[in-house]
């Protein structure tokens, strides 16, 4: 029998891309390995799957259960109530598909780099469609209230909105690699509540579905302060290039060779959008991985990478999975890694793409740039190698101070949900070691680091927590405050390394 349903509630927003995203169909195309999701008649779109899934990510399972159902248990299967309180049923919610609206699209190369030899991995190489930031997507939902336990789903819808109005959402692919951050656009959230009961609000219900003006006020959403979120460590590093640094763009300019990764990005929040260097999360989040690896590998006593050992194999480190993931874990286990690292942009905005333009016209748009000629040297002449000249632009105004304009600060968020559990506390430990040789400027990032390009210092890191900043000294000799934490995660990192090597090294 039917659900007998007392309320509806309909929840309308813009969503505004802060970030590019990506939601990716199930084959790849002839534009790129993994293309973005278009409708019949060939427009991007979000899936409303997709956008129930994530939603349904922003509550803790108790509730997420309540209102988004959840399937019968199956021992066999292991599915059933996440939270393992709630009955099963099908979900209160309705999500609508979200047409991107001012799409721009861009094509962004990944690779993995062999730990043996320091270059480009065999076979593991890929392309991605993604929308650039500044495009939006309306998000509209319905939540029906139904006569059994009213008051747990409105409770949880109103917990959803006011999450959603102060946190926004992650949607898409890759969003720990700094992919689909999206906030809800300033005074475009409507909360409609319309009550079955009375013959005005099913009018007014009917009224919204044909998209015609309603006559009726929404409810004030509640408000929900947007500073720390629960369970999540943010550190924000404030760092500018020592020498020239920049991801390099996968594609060759029609006149120099090498130029660097630029992203379509709004200017400011009227929308108005320009083109500027960018410093993937993707691109942050390899470098890290591979100094991690380097320090477990030397902690446990561990040999390098073998020659000619598959990729996947080089970089299943033990101690690594808690903080960035594992590419195939079993069905117990977490395969998403803790830590998320944004996208990070120069300042700098410009207004042509610069793959157009010759040697001249970049140098005069990009103040303090520069286009250098390389040459490989031929081993047994001692001359120049045939074919091997390129050109290079390299961003020299990027080694401008931490103000205005360099670069915008490095953004990590490290999730300790649930946390209580040891491995959050692990994952926070490694990342301490990993801030403290950033720190010391011993992790370089983007293109070239092998040939002098890529060095960073640091002036000084902010953490949303009622803890002084860090700089080089305080990393060396932590003040007081923050000592208690640490002692945490000492002792867990402690434990985790007595079990790696009580076992024989297998441990995440």
């Amino acid at each position: 029998m039917a659900r007998e349903a007392v309320e509806i509630r309909v929840i309308e927003a813009t969503l505004v891309a802060r970030t590019a995203f990506h939601v990716g169909r199930e084959r790849s195309g002839l534009v790129a390995d993994l293309e973005i999701t278009v409708d019949g008649a060939a427009h991007p779109y979000v899936p409303g799957t997709s956008l129930a899934g994530v939603l349904r990510r922003v509550l803790d399972p108790a509730k997420a259960d309540r209102l988004f159902g959840c399937p019968d248990a199956n021992p066999q299967t292991g599915r059933g109530s996440p939270s393992g309180t709630s009955k099963p049923g099908a979900s209160f919610v309705t999500v609508a598909d979200a047409p991107v609206v001012s799409p721009r699209r861009e094509i962004r190369d990944h690779v993995g780099i062999d730990r043996r030899t320091g270059s480009a991995a065999r076979n593991i190489k890929l392309t991605c469609e993604v929308i650039a930031a500044g495009a939006a997507l309306p998000l509209r939902m319905m939540v029906e209230i139904a006569k059994e336990d009213p008051a747990a789903i409105r409770d949880a819808v109103d917990e959803l909105v006011a999450k959603l109005q102060a946190y926004g959402l992650e949607i898409g692919s890759a969003s720990t690699r700094g992919l689909g951050r999206f906030e809800v656009e300033d005074h475009s959230l409507r909360h409609y509540v319309l009550d079955l009961s009375k013959f005005e609000d099913i009018r007014t219900w009917w009224t919204l579905r044909a998209r015609r003006p309603v006559g009726k006020s929404p409810t004030v959403p509640p408000k929900l302060s947007p500073g720390r979120r629960e369970n999540r460590w943010r550190f924000m590093v404030h760092w500018r290039p020592l020498q020239p640094l920049f991801v390099k763009d996968g594609v060759r300019g029609a006149i120099i060779d090498q130029l660097p990764l630029v992203t379509f990005r709004p200017r400011s929040r009227d929308g108005a959008m320009g083109l500027c260097p960018v410093l993937t999360g993707s691109s942050v989040k390899g470098c890290l991985r591979s100094h991690a690896e380097r320090i477990l590998r030397t902690i446990l006593g561990k040999e390098g990478a073998a020659g000619g050992e598959p990729f996947l194999a080089q970089v299943q480190v033990d101690g690594i999975a808690g903080l960035f993931g594992r590419a195939r874990a079993g069905k117990d286990e977490r395969a998403k890694g803790r830590l998320l690292v944004r996208d990070t942009y120069n300042r700098n905005v410009f207004a042509r793409m610069p793959r157009d333009m010759g040697a001249a016209d970049l140098e005069k748009s990009w103040p303090g740039s520069a286009v250098r000629t390389q040459v490989s040297i031929d081993r047994w002449t001692g001359g120049a190698l045939d074919s091997a000249l390129f050109t290079t632009l390299e961003p020299e105004f990027a080694r401008s101070g931490f103000g205005d304009a360099g670069w915008e600060a490095m953004v990590f968020e490290i999730d300790t949900s649930p946390s209580e559990a040891p491995e959050s506390k692990q994952a926070l430990a490694l990342f301490w070691l990993l801030l403290r040789d950033l720190v010391e400027g011993r992790i370089p990032f983007g293109y070239g680091t092998g040939k002098g390009y890529g060095g960073i210092e640091v002036a000084r890191v902010e953490v949303d927590r009622e803890l002084p900043d860090l700089d080089r000294k305080s990393v060396a000799d932590p003040p007081s405050e923050w000592r208690a934490h640490l002692r945490e995660w000492n002792e867990a990192w402690g434990e985790m390394l007595t079990k790696i090597r009580q076992e024989g090294g297998h441990h995440a």
